[in-house]
């Protein structure tokens, strides 16, 4: 076995489409579990030994599974303790399970949306979950919603939430959300689920 490489490694993204290089530090281990920075879909570090003199390894990339979608960022906010609308760029590293430079480079493309407190930057947690599960924009969708109530003659009622968030009311029925997106598209869903049954 030769010697370890003394800096990262770039590797071409194993997926069909994706032309992003993605670093693997030296030191990372076999197994390594992470997402490509399209997150579109989770991937393996293997290394082989025998590769370039200078490295001794060569790093192997290989797609695992589809990346988890909107809900599972939910869920695994929850597990983390991290239940809330924003977050700091380290704590979406550690909910996406990747390096801060990767959440940093979504941020400079403005694939997640970001709030200023002061000098602080915080992501917000449903571009995280836009981000993963991809399909239409929540507020594109919302959107649509609100306008398919409308049309079948429901008066659709939005305002703050006493308790934080918003509360979205129509047709007798009333859904909460963190955003006003989420509390249109969770009345869409209710409502929906009325008509079916």
């Amino acid at each position: 076995m030769g010697e370890r490489s003394k800096g990262p490694v770039l590797v071409p993204c194993p997926v069909e489409g994706c032309e992003r290089t993605l670093t693997v530090p030296a030191l990372a281990p076999d197994g390594a579990e992470g997402l490509c920075v399209c997150l579109a879909v989770r991937l393996r570090l293997t290394w082989f030994y025998g590769g370039p003199p200078e490295y001794g390894r060569t790093p192997h990339l290989t797609v695992v599974g589809p990346a988890r979608g909107g809900r599972m960022i939910r869920e695994r906010l929850r597990e983390m303790g991290l239940d809330r609308p924003l977050l700091t760029p380290a704590q979406a590293a550690a909910v996406l399970e990747v390096g801060r430079p990767t959440v940093e480079h979504l941020i400079r493309e403005g694939r997640v949306r970001t709030v200023r407190v002061g000098r602080k930057v915080y992501i917000t947690a449903a571009s995280l979950e836009h981000l993963v599960e991809g399909g239409v924009p929540a507020a594109q969708a919302a959107w649509l919603a609100l306008r398919l109530m409308e049309r079948a003659g429901l008066r659709v009622e939005l305002f703050t939430d006493p308790k934080g968030g918003f509360r979205a009311s129509a047709g007798g029925k009333e859904a909460l959300g963190v955003s006003p997106e989420e509390a249109l598209l969770a009345l869409a869903e209710a409502l929906a689920k009325e008509e079916e049954a």
